[in-house]
């Protein structure tokens, strides 16, 4: 009945089946995602290693929204794949958010390291 936290709308899509789409994982490769209104900004992804079947990926967000609640934010990131499943295997994350405020605003700093440890597409094991 009541919509997720903040915490959980960030999180949830970083560990979705496909996340990464029809992207090609070949070192190099990148791509960028742009976030829709009101917010203005990108999120980069670049391949660093291709050790099948799971691929390193750089992530890169820069996101800024406007107005009495608005916010701008960086984020740098570490993102372990697994092609073959399609799921991210471990995601660390380093952001900094500056929150707008008439009295200066504020500025918080976040480090997120997340592991998948059970995927419920995996077959069991008898």
């Amino acid at each position: 009945k009541r919509p997720p936290c903040a915490q959980v709308t960030f999180l949830l899509p970083m560990l979705a089946r496909g996340l990464l789409g029809d992207h090609e994982l070949r070192e190099s490769a990148t791509w960028t995602q742009a976030f829709g209104e009101p917010a203005v900004g990108t999120t980069r992804y670049l391949v660093k290693t291709v050790d099948n079947p799971t691929a390193t990926l750089a992530v890169t967000t820069d996101v800024n929204v406007k107005g009495p609640q608005g916010y701008d934010e960086h984020e740098d990131g570490t993102l372990v794949y697994a092609a073959d499943r399609q799921v991210p295997l471990r995601w660390d994350l380093a952001a900094r958010l500056h929150r707008f405020a008439i009295d200066g605003g504020q500025t918080t700093d976040t480090h997120l390291s997340a592991k998948l440890v059970a995927d419920s597409m995996t077959p069991a094991t008898r």
